[in-house]
């Protein structure tokens, strides 16, 4: 391995946020993006108990999940990556199924069409990005500026195809407001299949290299460590 794809890899590897920000970022996401956003369209008129028997079972065991994982962050640190992708990996498989309620439940439609293109998008989402991050890894380091455009490009194109098919295809069969719920609710669920595949990468690689992870202490107890290596120098 060479040291500019190590040093890539090392990042990645690391990319999870601090503990000390881990257990109310966790708590927040839960509680917002998954018992909110989730648990109001599932019993909304009309309701569907198909898609309660989807994601009623799962929601309760990512619950189990988050609060298991928020206790003492700081010793479950190299499983922080796993579970962001499993948080959010959860919620983009929730908001897809979400806005088939939307489309065959509230807007009365009956053609597959939205069902097979939304699960096509995503299936060809998380096949690019995994290509984009290989490639990446591989990249020559005085590539990498002339790289991020495009990937920032197609990222923004992609997230704006994701919402404006949305909001066209349940515009057409009922009201803009139901349009609007749907093509937000597949863009965040486009942008959380992304970090989750990310997040998924970043797991694999610390599985892989379990030497390149690093740690991370306390603040306080770092800036204590800081005043004893200064007054060690003096």
């Amino acid at each position: 391995m060479n040291v500019e794809k190590q040093a890539r890899i090392e990042r990645l590897v690391n990319a999870s946020i601090h503990p000390a920000f881990f257990r109310s970022s966790a708590l927040v996401l839960l509680l917002a993006l998954v018992d909110m956003f989730m648990l109001i369209p599932i019993f909304a008129d009309p309701f569907d108990p198909l898609y309660r028997d989807l994601l009623l079972l799962p929601i309760g065991l990512i619950n189990l999940y988050t609060f298991v994982m928020v206790i003492n962050p700081y010793k479950k640190q190299k499983g922080h990556t796993f579970f962001w992708g499993v948080l959010t990996g959860f919620i983009s498989i929730g908001y897809l199924v979400l806005t088939q309620k939307f489309v065959y439940s509230m807007m009365k439609s009956e053609s597959p069409l939205f069902l097979f293109i939304s699960i096509g998008l995503y299936a060809l989402t998380v096949i690019v990005f995994v290509c984009w991050i290989i490639n990446t890894l591989g990249r020559p380091t005085n590539r990498d500026t002339q790289g991020r455009v495009p990937a920032i490009a197609y990222g923004a194109f992609g997230g704006l195809g994701m919402f404006s098919y949305g909001v066209l295809t349940a515009t057409g069969n009922a009201t803009l407001v139901l349009g609007v719920f749907t093509g937000v609710y597949l863009l965040l669920g486009w942008i959380f299949l992304l970090l989750s595949v990310m997040m998924f990468t970043s797991a694999f690689f610390t599985i892989r290299n379990p030497e390149l992870f690093v740690n991370k202490v306390p603040f306080g107890r770092d800036r204590t460590r800081k005043k004893i290596r200064q007054g060690g120098k003096k």
